[in-house]
């Protein structure tokens, strides 16, 4: 007996002992929609600070397509403007299958004093812990047919960049981790009568609050989660605060969105999503812990607004206010750096001077800037002092690269169209041309579908030679960028050369090792010339 009763205190203790880390997972079911991203042309501004941005910094697929890493791009480079100053967030995303979900976030958390658990890179930020663990992972499902969601889809798709603004709300503590056992109709907790920040800060229209609940008390915990005590609330009581909570619990959305229309957060398709992270989404996670640190001293850089945004191309100055009494002081700027590394410029001087950007060795945002934090230290009295300052510096467009990625036959043998993707920062709109060489006509194409585009170019003369032209630009220039033959061979006929003996007619099909092609020809004098192959 005695056995037994200590037994049982062992595994009493075992249970209620709370894990310091665990990992949430999440699955979510992407919504069919039409809806995309849309940025205005004051979004840069509005997200953008001097006095917050922070890193996401990402571990990439190796096998994702180019265009879907744009997504990824997009969505870390709109949340680092919102994250405070020196916190650096550790996401690994995933290609592969995941079955029946779309996306799967596992969130680490971290059990705090108050006994409830936090992301852990909030723990990490609060606790000024420099830890460069992994905070999350993000596993995006390869086969889902996936929408960049950067252009306007005639049809519903699943838009990837929209999702993953909302995922990595996720990893930073929006929505709740309840978990719904269909066999048995229960709700409970991802970790027994735990609870996360998030979670303590919901209650009902009754005053019930979810941190109250045990997971045992089945009945009223249903209740709360499928709203039949009213509405749910985070926080306070007001109409822009109600959460998501239908009847028939929904994972990804139950407890997860927002009632409220035009947030990111929102349970409602929105027709087009701004790249600016809406004030009711961004309160709520501050009120979870993400803060700005309380400064004592202000940086200031001359004749540079608020936002931090201003040219790459000539020097700047910053100084500290107040100023008097000083000692000590320490500057320090860090560049990121393409080949992962960090360029730090310091100075001990009362003021500092960042010097013009020529250089194209440092990494670019999404926005095609370069993000630059200075800090600064020093002494007052016996007391520290402490500011940090984001600062974007904006260069002129950049065209990344172009992939010709189809060759459409048409009805005429000798017109095709072609689709071109093209990749390119600095502007959020592009304009082409294409020029036939036994055509008067240049044919214009435009674009206002930023940072990756596909240009399909209609009914291209293969007969002479075709060219595309490309140009972007923005006020500090424009770059251009040609394809002089958009029919131009890809493929090694070299050691298959006889087959080309085949080809009696002008415009022929054949087979060449393991890939078909079409071959157009024009004969000068007698002799046979090959003018365009092209893969089918």
């Amino acid at each position: 007996m005695k056995r037994l009763v200590i037994l049982l205190l062992v595994i009493f203790a075992l249970n209620s002992y709370a894990q310091e880390y665990v990992t949430l997972e999440q699955e979510c079911i992407c919504d069919l929609t039409t809806s995309y991203i849309k940025p205005s042309d004051g979004a840069k501004r509005s997200r953008l600070s001097t006095k917050r941005g922070g890193y996401i910094n990402v571990a990439y697929p190796d096998d994702m397509p180019d265009s879907l890493m744009v997504a990824i791009d997009m969505a870390k480079d709109v949340w680092n403007s919102f994250l405070p100053s020196g916190v650096t967030v550790n996401i690994q995303f995933l290609y592969t299958d995941l079955g029946n979900s779309d996306i799967r976030t596992e969130a680490q958390h971290h059990l705090m004093e108050d006994g409830f658990y936090y992301p852990t890179a909030l723990f990490k930020a609060l606790t000024h812990t420099d830890d460069s663990s992994l905070d999350a992972k993000i596993k995006i499902n390869n086969k889902t047919v996936w929408n960049v969601g950067l252009s306007k889809s005639t049809t519903p798709v699943k838009n990837l960049s929209y999702s993953l603004l909302r995922e990595i709300a996720r990893v930073l503590g929006f929505g709740s981790f309840i978990k719904y056992n269909a066999k048995r109709d229960t709700f409970g907790f991802y970790i027994k009568n735990e609870k996360t920040k998030f979670e303590s800060c919901l209650f009902s229209e009754d005053d019930i609050y979810l941190k109250d609940i045990f997971e045992t008390e089945r009945t009223k915990l249903r209740n709360f989660v499928k709203q039949a005590n009213g509405y749910v609330y985070f926080g306070r009581k007001e109409e822009s605060r109600k959460i998501y909570a239908p009847s028939t619990f929904e994972e990804s959305k139950s407890l997860n969105r927002v009632l409220a229309d035009g947030t990111l957060m929102s349970s409602k398709e929105q027709p087009t999503v701004d790249l600016v992270i809406d004030s009711l989404t961004t309160n709520i996670l501050r009120e979870i812990g993400w803060k700005s640190r309380t400064k004592t001293v202000k940086i200031i850089g001359e004749d540079i607004e608020d936002s931090g945004i201003t040219s790459a191309y000539k020097k700047h100055i910053f100084h500290v206010t107040p100023s008097e009494g000083i000692e000590k002081p320490m500057w320090e700027c860090c560049l990121p750096l393409k080949d992962g590394g960090v360029e730090r410029l310091t100075s001990s001087n009362l003021t500092f001077v960042l010097p013009s950007i020529t250089d194209d060795k440092y990494v670019h945002t999404i926005e095609g800037d370069i993000n630059a934090t200075i800090t600064f230290k020093g002494i007052v009295g016996n007391d520290s002092v402490y500011d940090s300052y984001n600062l974007t510096l904006e260069l002129k467009p950049s065209i990344l690269k172009v992939n010709k990625v189809n060759i459409i036959p048409t009805d005429d043998p000798y017109l095709f169209d072609i689709d071109v993707d093209v990749y390119y920062e600095g502007s959020h709109y592009l304009d082409a041309y294409v020029e036939e060489e036994y055509s008067p006509i240049e044919c214009a194409y435009f674009s206002d579908t930023p940072y990756y585009t596909r240009l399909h170019l209609k009914n291209v003369d293969s007969y002479g030679n075709a060219a595309l032209y490309i140009k972007v630009k923005n006020r500090y220039g424009e770059e251009n960028y040609s394809i002089d033959d958009l029919f131009e061979n890809e493929l090694n006929i070299e050691e298959d050369n006889s087959k080309l003996k085949q080809v009696k007619n002008e415009v022929s099909t054949i087979n060449i090792g393991n890939q078909k092609v079409i071959i157009l020809k024009v004969c000068d004098k007698g002799k046979t010339i090959i003018r365009k192959i092209l893969a089918r």
